[in-house]
């Protein structure tokens, strides 16, 4: 089986296939890989023969991926990654030098006491670098955007991470309860489980999302569920909403003290139950290896030393 795919495919090939569906172009393809436009045509041609599969289809006037297209990209992604780790395992990343993007996705807990400190130093130490900070997104989708390569890094802070995934963790952070001055339990220093489950809980996740609550899926696995009244896109809008009502906030005691700060909320001890939130940042195998890979860990690394609480 092997011997057979050797005759057909080769990495060169690989590397034509890949910008001709990443551009989903024959002649932008060409122009990158300083070929012909019929050689690329060719090359198309070839590996739709090799897979049965047209891989390009018309729509309107662009060319798109079938679903099968997508497949075969992400899998010769991977595979041009290991190659390259394998050739280049000793390569030399300047970051100061370096004209790559970042592409990262941080929890948006992370937003107000993370963000700022890494957005810092990558202006101050790799400055011809773009910092491209992913919006909130599903576990399923997050995976295939680290599987894809459209995101390097991940940080945030799930119950479990992801399976097939590389992760380390970089700080646990106590559990808090956010409320406003005007509250009930606002001169309380804390609560219990019997006390929590009763209140009107606001989450940035739904009520359906439980494996991706670090709160949620905690309360699950010890059988009991709070009652989210209210749940949000967005962290940003967490002090409006909190200063309007009587609604509990929970999260970790780095992104509460903060707002608390800010807007002047109460802030109450979570039930023990809860224990702590651990926060991760999780990668794919094509980026282990790399030299880029090791310094955007270790960057990650630094800023979360700084900031844990």
């Amino acid at each position: 089986m092997l011997e057979k795919l050797s005759q057909e495919i080769d990495t060169r090939m690989m590397r034509v296939a890949y910008h001709l569906l990443n551009e989903c172009s024959v002649s932008r393809a060409a122009a990158l890989l300083d070929m012909s436009q019929p050689a690329a045509s060719q090359q198309l041609k070839r590996w739709r023969e090799v897979t049965g599969d047209p891989l390009l289809v018309r729509s309107g006037s662009r060319m798109v991926l079938t679903d099968h297209g997508n497949h075969v990209l992400r899998k010769i992604t991977l595979i041009l990654a290991e190659i390259d780790g394998i050739i280049h395992a000793h390569e030399h990343f300047d970051a100061a030098l370096s004209r790559r993007k970042i592409s990262l996705f941080t929890a948006n807990s992370l937003g107000p006491f993370f963000v700022p400190r890494l957005v810092q130093i990558v202006q101050t130490e790799a400055a011809h670098m773009q910092l491209d900070l992913r919006p909130i997104m599903s576990e399923v989708q997050l995976v295939h955007e680290l599987e894809a390569g459209d995101i390097d890094l991940a940080v945030g802070n799930w119950p479990t991470p992801p399976v097939n995934m590389r992760y380390a963790r970089l700080f646990k952070s106590r559990i808090v309860c956010v409320v406003r001055s005007g509250h009930p339990l606002a001169g309380q220093t804390g609560i219990n489980l019997q006390d929590y489950l009763a209140l009107d809980h606001l989450s940035p996740t739904p009520a359906s999302s439980v494996t991706i609550s670090p709160i949620s899926a905690r309360l699950a696995e010890i059988g009991v569920r709070r009652r989210i009244a209210v749940s949000i896109p967005e962290f940003s809008l967490v002090p409006q909403v909190i200063a309007s009502g009587n609604l509990v906030f929970t999260t970790a005691q780095a992104f509460a003290q903060q707002m608390a700060q800010q807007h002047g909320f109460a802030l109450l001890a979570a039930p023990k139950e809860l224990g702590d939130m651990t926060f991760y940042m999780l990668w794919h195998d094509r980026l282990h290896h790399s030299a880029y890979g090791k310094w955007l860990r270790s960057l990650v690394k630094r800023v979360s030393d700084e900031v844990r609480v």
